[in-house]
């Protein structure tokens, strides 16, 4: 694991996403500026040549998430959590019937790592799954497809967890599709830099309220 600001500070968190939050990662850090520490998994410039299929910095599906938790064990550099998965977890291959995680599976994951953080300590922040280009998508991906009535089914099973833990909730899916402008895409799924920088600036703003309120 990788120490991405290297500042013993009060505030801190350990960032665990997918290929979204790789991107705005540099923003968010930005934002909050150094009197925050901000720790991430290992990673290297390959983890960003094929964004589809995850590796190294790319945190993957739920179970890969579920997976990482329990064998490397951040809770010893922060207390809290900063988490995402669903983007893989939704993906359907025409070779396989259903998503690569069921719904059933994915609740059942997300729940499991809501009760480990708890049983650690660990406060867990949830930021919902952003949506994406479903025509262009599913034009450019030839070996698997993604639909957005899927994001927003998944998204629901996520809040339904969040919620039935009480856990605090960054709509990160909702100020995303609140932008407007021809450029908010760099490809079918990711973003373009202004939009990155958008997204940094917001989960700056969101975590400060949230980590601020639980420190009161």
């Amino acid at each position: 694991m990788i120490e991405l600001i290297m500042k013993q500070e009060k505030k801190s968190f350990f960032l665990l996403g997918d290929s979204i939050s790789i991107h705005y990662r540099p923003f968010l850090i930005h934002h909050l500026g150094s009197s925050w520490t901000i720790f991430g998994k290992d990673g290297t410039a390959r983890d960003l040549e094929d964004l589809d299929f995850p590796r190294g910095a790319n945190g993957g599906d739920s179970a890969m998430v579920l997976e990482y938790l329990k064998n490397e064990l951040p809770f010893s550099q922060t207390k809290t959590l900063l988490l995402n998965c669903g983007l893989h977890d939704i993906k359907r291959y025409e070779s396989q019937s259903g998503y690569q995680v069921t719904t059933d599976e994915y609740k059942k994951n997300l729940t499991a790592i809501t009760k480990l953080c708890k049983d650690s300590g660990m406060t867990l922040i949830w930021i919902t799954t952003t949506g994406f280009d479903e025509i262009r998508h599913n034009t450019l991906q030839k070996e698997f497809k993604r639909h957005e009535a899927d994001g927003e089914l998944f998204n629901s099973i996520a809040l339904d967890v969040m919620h039935q833990a009480e856990l605090p909730v960054i709509d990160l899916r909702r100020f995303t599709a609140s932008l407007e402008g021809d450029e908010i895409f760099d490809d079918h799924i990711h973003f373009s830099l202004p939009v990155r920088r958008r997204q940094g600036e917001f989960l700056s703003l969101e975590v400060r309220k949230i980590l601020d309120g639980i420190s009161d």
